[in-house]
């Protein structure tokens, strides 16, 4: 069949008129508004038939019809009103909870479909183009440590940090004079509860990634089971993709990790 343009919506589809039926209740609604607004002579006539019916310009305003109205409703849900009434914001609860496990399974069949993914933002093709975008703006492939209310620019470079420990290491590193070896790293990919998700290590130093937390920030002072899993979990995909990588906790490792690699000679 020959394409043609949606009226509503103006994407191309091989349908009669309309490319979907949400457009064509639309187009519907739209035409029958504006029939209504624009024509005078059918809300007079409209005006005359329930005068002539109900002895009032609108059947709501008629007593008889009112108490009819209220008279079912007391019987089918108790109440003069069906709105409120617990049967209806059940059923409207429940529908609703239908409605958003279909569509959700809906989205995911066609994404599945489309791209190999159950969501679009997923695919490699969004994640690219998300990065090269948030690269030319953002100078870094995380725009979240840039929106992030405590991140901060070091100096003049374009490293970034949020805590005071991770300032506590670039500050030692720029005091030996090694500043321009340290870099951000890409995200790296990782598995957590079921999910795909992205890990952005800390910096990268001499060909080993750091990751600096503080007591508190790697499992809540020994109070956080989960969180100390999580973080343990990134580190361990590191170490599965035969990185190298040191998980500095606290202000002391930090400072004896820097003296060990002087010490080793692995300053310039």
């Amino acid at each position: 069949m020959k394409e043609k343009e949606c009226p509503v919506c103006c994407k191309s589809h091989v349908k009669k008129t309309y490319c979907s039926k949400a457009c064509m209740a639309l187009a519907y609604k739209t035409k029958v508004s504006e029939r209504y607004k624009l024509d005078p002579t059918i809300i007079q006539k409209r005006k005359q038939t329930n005068l002539r019916k109900y002895k009032t310009e609108h059947a709501s305003q008629n007593k008889q019809v009112l108490e009819k109205m209220y008279t079912t409703n007391l019987k089918k849900y108790g109440s003069k009103s069906i709105l409120g009434t617990k049967e209806l914001n059940k059923k409207t609860a429940q529908q609703n909870k239908d409605n958003k496990v279909r569509n959700t399974l809906k989205k995911q069949e066609t994404c599945l479909r489309k791209y190999g993914k159950i969501s679009y933002f997923q695919t490699e093709t969004f994640l690219k183009k998300r990065e090269e975008k948030w690269l030319s703006i953002y100078g870094t492939i995380n725009m979240f440590d840039i929106s992030h209310p405590k991140t901060k620019k070091y100096k003049d470079t374009n490293l970034l940090y949020q805590s005071k420990y991770e300032l506590y290491f670039l500050e030692l590193v720029d005091l030996v004079g090694e500043i321009d070896k340290v870099v951000r790293p890409e995200p790296i990919k990782y598995i957590y509860e079921g999910k795909e998700r992205y890990y952005y290590p800390d910096y990268k130093f001499h060909n080993t990634y750091i990751e600096i937390k503080s007591v508190y920030t790697y499992d809540k002072l020994g109070k956080d089971v989960k969180l100390k899993e999580k973080n343990d979990l990134k580190i361990q995909t590191l170490k599965d993709a035969n990185k190298n990588v040191v998980l500095l906790i606290g202000k002391e490792q930090i400072l004896n990790y820097l003296n060990t690699l002087k010490n080793e000679n692995k300053f310039s």
